[in-house]
């Protein structure tokens, strides 16, 4: 598909409440960044595409708006995630990692999906948020309902119908915390929230749609990146003799992994609000279209063995995190708490190894392990 720098055009399931057929996929890396950078003849009003009785899901947060609502909530939140505050939480997250590194029992096999790489982003996110930990539970529940019908290719009605139900308890879950559910942290998302409705910043709807929004992104692509990082280094023997004798390419080791192994695949959609041609095809006003991520992080137009796994790969201009004013709001903190939960896992088990089946989620929107056993010892 890239290589005949061609869309390709796939169909809505007919249980989705959307008023297009389908959407157009791109998959080279000059169309990914005409598109990603494109305001002016895309629309990410999300609403705007959907029948009346669809359900709202994240359609009030700042990800599924234009300008100047899209401005407006971004500024209220983009604060927490800028370099310098999040680089306050990664001392909280080394000695996360430590605790769970602890509690490992020396040459056994471990599943590091379920027991590390989904605890660590979990508990961070809800500390942000200035959600209770013992909420974390029911968050992680409702978050896979959500991502198993996020994949256009294995949708079904029994997985939208789920994911209609946890978008209504998530929702539930967070304006019942936004009325005083729970006593917000100090400096917590929450707390910001809640003080922007008291100034008339933001309105009910459009608080809990982005807490729900910074929870779900929050975490669920974090998962998926340290999984991915420490698959990719205990596969890759050469490239783990490389991290272990320079630590310090583990910022290089982390950005591969986000290349090789995007999080996210595939964009979130856009929608043409006026006639533009991207490459040699035109797109009209209505059509859908989204970018395959992992395509173009492929691209062999712009990354020399594209399909091999390096550490040191410099310039490393991939599109994980997106381009222009939607990229990525949090991507300071994933590479944070990457960095530092696969070096504290290398460090305190430097002779770990894969021992059994790797297993992927079934899913082309979110590339995610499901199970990593691995034979700690030290």
């Amino acid at each position: 598909m890239r290589r005949l720098d061609q869309p390709l055009f796939i169909p809505h399931h007919p249980g989705e409440a959307n008023r297009a057929q389908g959407k157009w996929l791109l998959s080279t890396y000059a169309q990914a960044q005409a598109v990603l950078a494109d305001t002016v003849h895309f629309s990410k009003r999300s609403a705007d595409a959907k029948d009346e009785e669809a359900e709202a899901g994240f359609d009030d947060s700042m990800l599924f708006q234009d300008d100047p609502d899209h401005k407006r909530l971004r500024h209220l939140v983009e604060g927490f995630f800028r370099r310098k505050s999040v680089s306050a939480y990664a001392e909280v997250v080394r000695c996360s990692s430590i605790e769970l590194l602890e509690v490992m029992e020396l040459n056994s096999v471990i599943d590091l999906v379920p027991a590390y790489a989904e605890l660590l982003p979990l508990s961070v996110i809800a500390r942000l948020i200035g959600l209770p930990q013992e909420e974390i539970p029911l968050l992680r529940d409702l978050s896979r309902r959500i991502t198993a019908a996020s994949d256009d290719l294995a949708v079904n009605d029994s997985s939208l119908a789920a994911k209609a139900l946890a978008f209504r308890q998530l929702q539930q879950l967070f304006q019942a915390g936004l009325k005083g559910a729970w006593r917000p942290r100090e400096d917590s998302l929450l707390e910001a929230l809640l003080d922007a409705q008291e100034a008339h910043l933001l309105a009910g709807n459009e608080a809990a749609a982005m807490l729900m929004l910074l929870m779900f992104a929050g975490h669920e692509t974090t998962i998926a990146l340290i999984g991915s990082c420490l698959n990719l280094l205990l596969s890759n023997p050469d490239q783990l003799g490389l991290l272990h004798a320079n630590p310090g390419l583990i910022k290089g080791a982390v950005d591969e992994t986000l290349r090789f192994e995007a999080p996210l695949q595939r964009s979130t959609f856009r929608m043409a609000i006026d006639e533009v041609a991207i490459g040699a095809h035109r797109f009209v006003s209505g059509d859908q279209v989204s970018v395959i991520l992992g395509s173009a992080n492929r691209d062999e137009k712009i990354f020399t063995d594209a399909d091999t796994f390096q550490i040191d790969r410099f310039p490393n201009p991939h599109l994980a995190f997106g381009r222009g004013s939607y990229h990525c709001l949090g991507r300071h903190l994933a590479v944070m708490e990457a960095e530092v939960a696969v070096q504290a896992f290398l460090q305190h088990f430097p002779r770990a190894r894969i021992s059994g089946e790797v297993v992927w989620s079934r899913n082309s929107f979110i590339r995610s392990l499901q199970s990593l056993p691995v034979l700690v010892g030290a």
